[in-house]
């Protein structure tokens, strides 16, 4: 993860654009996020971070598929590690739909790992910054997914990573898409729920909070938006 910031130059003033990207450790770029991204989810771990205080685990979740959730993880870890020079973990727990940033054939996830056909170490991608690694979800057997999503295994593989990390970010699937979001999204002290605007309807973004209404929730991430959280949406989000 680099951070970079570029200026534009008009003819009377100049803006300033920072944007985050997000590299390999081997140089391949994997996804950039805007300036708006930056200082959206900026302003929430520094509000977290100086009132709240900023939870260990965090699990992100939407109420339907298409909301951003991957993107914004690695968006959240990104921050994380750079402005609080803290060691990130962002972990893909979603085997329904997993991201196509890359090739399955290229890269083991923690499948594998539930599945002994790896150890941790293996599945771990590194990026240029240190202190962000993560890892993906991999391709598992759809009549295996129910299982391992509430299995020891998996709590045993993310109470590692919490000993080895100062955060793990946690990206779960769509909480309508699959009752197994519901444990998954369990398995981290803390829950934000992604919204995509214009998209996501306020009946399914009740369902979702329902379903995750014994976790603490830390707030909303609207996507692709430039405006502040809606009022209505914040007064459905339960108070810690």
């Amino acid at each position: 993860m680099k951070l970079l910031r570029k200026t534009k130059k008009k003819e009377e003033s100049s803006d300033i654009d920072e944007m985050v990207l997000m590299k390999t450790a081997d140089d391949n770029e994997v996804t950039r996020f805007p300036e708006d991204v930056v200082n959206q989810l900026r302003h929430m771990v520094t509000r977290l971070k100086y009132t709240d205080d900023l939870p260990k685990q965090i699990s992100l979740v939407s109420a339907i598929r298409g909301e951003g959730v991957t993107y914004l993880t690695w968006a959240l870890a990104s921050i994380i590690a750079n402005d609080l020079q803290a060691s990130v973990c962002a972990v893909e727990l979603n085997w329904w739909f997993p991201s196509n940033y890359f090739s399955s054939e290229d890269h083991d996830g923690i499948a594998a790992v539930l599945e002994k056909r790896k150890v941790l170490d293996d599945v771990v991608l590194k990026t240029q910054d240190t202190n962000f690694d993560f890892i993906l979800a991999g391709e598992m057997a759809a009549h295996q997914r129910a299982i391992y999503a509430r299995s020891d295994d998996l709590k045993r593989v993310i109470g590692q990573l919490r000993e080895r990390y100062d955060y793990v970010l946690i990206d779960v699937p769509a909480i309508l898409s699959t009752s197994d979001s519901i444990p998954l999204a369990s398995l981290s002290e803390s829950c934000c729920l992604v919204i995509r605007q214009g998209v996501t309807d306020i009946g399914s973004v009740q369902m979702a909070l329902d379903d995750v209404a014994h976790l603490n929730m830390l707030g909303v991430i609207m996507n692709q938006v430039n405006l502040k959280t809606p009022s209505f949406i914040l007064r459905m989000i339960p108070q810690s």
